[in-house]
């Protein structure tokens, strides 16, 4: 419930409106940003941790700018990006597929992370692609 909850606010209500009356990069940065400022941890964050959230937000890459791609790719079907943050919650949350990096030096877990979200860009643009065509 929560992909479909939260993919409906930010991809098919802000990101939609947002592209729709200032262009795709646009709603793509700001939906992201504030995806991403969602997901900060308040109870430990302090102000310039929200404010570092949405001012770099748009430059990094996350999750939600994954989403927000796929959705734009797949002609503003929903379907898409809600499956793909249901997989991403089982699968971040109830079964873990981190690898454990506690005695991996820094730049390793730094590499680490990039191979990770290059695989997810990877295998995002692929899905994209095949439902663009369809």
């Amino acid at each position: 419930m929560i992909g479909l909850a939260e993919e409906g606010v930010f991809r098919g209500y802000i990101q939609r409106h947002l592209a729709h009356n200032h262009g795709f990069i646009t709603g793509l940065l700001v939906s992201s940003s504030l995806f991403h400022a969602y997901h900060v941890n308040f109870f430990r964050a302090t102000f310039s941790d929200v404010t570092l959230a949405i001012l770099v937000g748009p430059f990094i890459p996350s999750f939600g700018m994954f989403v927000g791609y796929l959705y734009y790719r797949t002609k503003e079907n929903l379907l898409g990006p809600v499956a793909l943050h249901m997989f991403y919650d089982l699968f971040g949350t109830i079964v873990p597929l981190g690898v454990e990096t506690g005695s991996l030096p820094t730049g390793s877990v730094s590499l680490l992370r990039i191979l990770q979200w290059s695989i997810m860009l990877f295998a995002l643009k692929i899905l994209a692609d095949r439902q663009a065509k369809t």
